[in-house]
């Protein structure tokens, strides 16, 4: 079984669990490489601040919402 989403469990009320800060990482448009440097950089974050025993969380779809007519 997968992690739950907000879909998944009714329990969890929002996809953020209260976080206090959100990071968000935008690539810029017409590089080869800027989806890969944006991941990197947010998977870089995210072991920096679980060393300092922050909890995460990396949601790595956003591509796909920013894209939307809501994004």
């Amino acid at each position: 079984m997968g992690v739950p989403s907000t879909i998944d469990a009714p329990t969890i009320k929002n996809a953020f669990e209260d976080a206090p800060s959100v990071c968000a990482i935008f690539a810029a448009g017409g590089f080869i490489h800027n989806i890969r440097d944006a991941y990197g950089s947010a998977e870089r974050l995210v072991m920096m601040a679980s060393a300092l025993d922050f909890t995460t969380r990396m949601i790595p779809r956003g591509r796909e919402t920013c894209a939307s007519p809501e994004g």
